[in-house]
């Protein structure tokens, strides 16, 4: 069984293999359940909008295989990498009902797993939500960012609302600090200028790059004091990035 769920991402058609691996990822047995989960996450990541299942599978079979996933991400009894794997799974399958439309729905609520027990699925329902934000999502965000107890998916949350300052679909930067407001531009300053920052290889860089882009937007003598401070001992890759920002 594990050989087979082993080499089932390099089968070919391996999008016609979700149904079966969902059944397997929702196993008691652990292992099972892990290799399953994982299998269909790799099969996930492969798929988008111009993938051949975009024009071959009707949307009421994508939306089915989306359902299926989606209650198992859901389900508090299972385990938590089995249903990151499986809100992965929600989030490209939602990519390709969406036919290459610029707006994509998450396919999951945003709010309610936000709220969900697990920081794990908390973190991954931040991370995988499509950019650019909408507005009826940014409240969500904004609570865990301020609220959340676990760093890394309050970083997850600033990075889902920073990350729309860059790239194609900016927002208006007015319209995404305006939802962080006053207290989530000091929670990201308290992130950006730690002196540990980066240190944790559960707070990526990138989340931390784009926390910065949100002070730089927000250019107050304190976020820019932030910035420097990052500039000062975060990794690397982050140094040599901020040394090219102007921030007088």
């Amino acid at each position: 069984m594990r050989t087979a769920l082993l080499v089932a991402p390099d089968v070919d058609d391996a999008y016609v293999l979700l149904g079966p691996l969902a059944e397997q990822a929702d196993s008691w047995n652990r292992a099972t359940a892990a290799h399953a989960a994982d299998a269909a996450r790799q099969i996930a990541r492969r798929l988008g909008p111009r993938a051949p299942v975009a024009a071959d599978v009707d949307d009421d079979e994508l939306e089915a295989r989306q359902t299926r996933y989606l209650a198992l991400a859901q389900r508090a009894d299972r385990w938590p990498d089995v249903r990151v794997a499986a809100l992965e799974v929600v989030a490209a399958l939602a990519t390709v009902r969406a036919r290459g439309e610029d707006l994509v729905e998450p396919g999951y609520d945003l709010t309610a797993l936000l709220a969900d027990p697990e920081p794990e699925l908390r973190r991954a329902a931040a991370e995988l939500l499509p950019s650019p934000t909408t507005e009826a999502q940014r409240p969500a965000l904004v609570r865990a960012l301020l609220d959340d107890p676990v760093p890394a998916v309050s970083l997850a949350a600033a990075q889902a609302l920073c990350g729309d300052l860059v790239g194609l679909g900016a927002g208006d930067p007015e319209a995404v600090l305006g939802a962080i407001g006053p207290l989530g531009l000091e929670r990201l300053r308290g992130f950006v200028s730690a002196e540990d920052a980066g240190d944790d290889p559960d707070l990526p860089v990138a989340a931390l790059l784009d926390a910065a882009r949100c002070l730089a937007a927000a250019g107050g003598k304190d976020d820019r004091a932030a910035i420097r401070a990052l500039g000062r001992h975060g990794p690397r890759a982050v140094r040599d990035i901020l040394a090219g920002w102007e921030l007088d």
